[in-house]
């Protein structure tokens, strides 16, 4: 039995007055570490839990398939390698690491209801994140270049049409640009910093010709989409954001790195707010026409 997220409602924090306080924002804070620590201790429990039950099988990935309202394994045969899942992981963890915030403190992971071990909340996710790295890595070489959305955990290779068809750039791609980037500036991994920036590149190359993959049951290639512009925008905000946060030289950057960052991201800034927005009257569209207005029988987000 697994520890369940959300938090119990013994830990969940009410507040009751209408004025933002400087004491409300300090609970709101701690709540939020509490509750990043849960979801952490969680995942590493579920890998604590399937190497226990897989002595012979490293399992690459977040553990992703439980199910969602007991929290325990989905069947064996159910199991599989999510790239999109472990991209984000990987982009968001170690930024906790790179800012010091993951504290180095003993936690208890429930294994089975007999069994419980005590490790160190720091050093373990430190090693899973290592783990996701040469987990996506490893799938990236198997099939083509490109990460999966979903693949077999026994042999990388992507599951059904969805993984073995893909033959450009796509989500699963832009969560593990940032994944890769992040990591390599924590762990100083020169590997995946190289895998991470040339996989950028073809990103937004993809993006530029429209041939980004949009993933398993989308409409073909992304045309007149802005989804994958504002995506890798935000993966280049939190790559800059640790650039700035990271030790000059830590892994010999430089300030060439974070302008190929700033030269791809204005020009996807300008399509969006050209293609996708309008200042009067104010609204905001996903699709657009070939004219670079929004389709009438789409909705305008106002």
């Amino acid at each position: 039995m697994c520890n369940r997220i959300p938090l119990d409602h013994t830990d969940l924090e009410l507040f009751t007055d209408g004025a933002f306080t400087r004491d409300q924002c300090r609970r709101l804070l701690s709540f939020y570490e509490r509750y990043q620590e849960s979801n952490w201790i969680f995942f590493l429990n579920l890998r604590e839990r399937w190497h226990r039950e897989n002595p012979d099988i490293t399992f690459p990935g977040l553990c992703a398939n439980v199910h969602p309202l007991t929290g325990e394994f989905r069947p064996q045969e159910e199991q599989l390698l999510w790239g999109w899942g472990d991209g984000r992981a990987l982009g968001i963890w170690p930024e906790y690491l790179v800012h010091n915030r993951v504290p180095e403190k003993q936690i208890r992971l429930h294994v089975d209801l007999d069994t419980i071990v005590e490790v160190d909340l720091k050093s373990s996710l430190e090693e899973y994140c290592r783990t996701i790295s040469d987990g996506l890595i490893a799938r990236q070489e198997k099939n083509g270049r490109f990460i999966p959305f979903v693949a077999d955990y026994r042999t990388n290779l992507g599951v059904g049409k969805d993984g073995s068809q893909q033959t450009t750039p796509g989500i699963s791609e832009i969560f593990a640009v940032n994944g890769f980037v992040q990591h390599a500036l924590q762990f100083s991994d020169r590997g995946a910093l190289h895998v991470g920036l040339e996989m950028l590149r073809e990103v937004v190359d993809a993006i530029e010709m429209d041939t980004f993959y949009l993933g398993p049951g989308g409409p073909g290639p992304a045309v007149g989409v802005h989804g994958p512009r504002m995506l890798m925008l935000g993966a280049f905000g939190e790559i800059l954001k640790t650039l700035d946060c990271t030790e000059a030289g830590k892994l010999d950057f430089d300030n060439r790195i974070r302008d190929d960052l700033v030269s791809c991201a204005l020009p996807f800034i300008d399509y969006i707010l050209g293609n996708h927005y309008r200042d009067s009257p104010p609204a905001f569209w996903e699709y657009s026409d070939r004219r670079g207005a929004a389709p009438r029988h789409r909705m305008l987000v106002g």
